[in-house]
């Protein structure tokens, strides 16, 4: 009878030995590490829930069973960080041929859209983007926005003008140091809307041509062993959430401006 109760309390203690640490092992298998940065009002440190595209993140991945853990790095360090296997993922960045040759990329998560600024004291009307030419872009020091532009700016025909903040670039449009300004519909319609009145921000619109669509995703680590399971995962749950109206609920306090809400 002792030799029967010896074994029993054995193969008991086995498979709750075996149990907690499958549990462990699928737990550790539940979690995601991701590099994240500062980029106000998106995503932040300061900002609740590290703002709302981490909100989504975190919301994505939560539908499908996973905790996202973050790391606040400098942009060049977070990407780098999870190149080198280092981290599991970052987020959000654009497609480029360089990403897709070291990472592995999600669904397009959400786009913004860059519209084009200008002055009604000074109005341009262009049909085409050779109408461009002659012209002089504003942008943000450092800013990717009047990609578009590129082949008329790299051939000379169209000068930038460069500033620190959107409300110094705006300032330059209303004193007519710029002729437009290529800007996300929102950020832009924010910074004018934050112009003091003497700078006649009233004055200041947006052409309904010329629109250009940034696609932003997340980025894993094609050294990351469970890769691919974290990208379906991703793709998933931000499927259900544009599904239910939750991921809209979310950006457009931050994509769509004050003023068109």
């Amino acid at each position: 009878l002792l030799h029967y109760f010896s074994t029993f309390i054995f193969y008991l203690f086995i498979t709750v030995f075996l149990t907690t640490a499958s549990a462990k092992i699928t737990q550790a298998q539940e979690i995601i590490r991701l590099t994240n940065g500062e980029w106000k009002p998106f995503q932040s440190a300061d900002l609740p829930n590290y703002g709302p595209y981490s909100e989504i993140v975190t919301e994505a991945f939560k539908r499908v069973g996973i905790k996202v853990e973050y790391g606040f790095f400098p942009w060049k360090r977070a990407q780098k960080l999870v190149e080198k296997g280092e981290w599991d993922g970052t987020f959000f960045w654009i497609k480029t041929r360089e990403r897709e040759q070291n990472f592995l990329l999600s669904n397009i998560a959400f786009s913004t859209t860059e519209v084009i600024f200008y002055s009604n004291s000074h109005p341009i009307s262009p049909n085409k983007l050779e109408d461009f030419a002659g012209l002089t872009m504003g942008r943000i020091d450092g800013s990717a926005f009047g990609e578009q532009f590129s082949p008329l700016i790299d051939d000379g025909k169209i000068d930038v003008q460069y500033a620190p903040s959107n409300s110094s670039l705006f300032k330059m449009l209303q004193r007519n140091r710029v002729d437009f300004i290529p800007e996300l519909f929102k950020s832009g319609y924010d910074a004018i809307d934050d112009l003091p009145s003497s700078e006649n921000p009233e004055k200041i619109t947006h052409l309904n041509s010329f629109n250009f669509n940034w696609d932003y995703y997340l980025l894993i680590s094609k050294k990351t062993s469970q890769g691919q399971y974290f990208i379906d995962a991703f793709n998933r749950g931000i499927a259900m959430m544009e599904a239910d109206g939750s991921l809209n609920s979310i950006l457009n306090p931050v994509l769509v401006p004050k003023r068109h809400q």
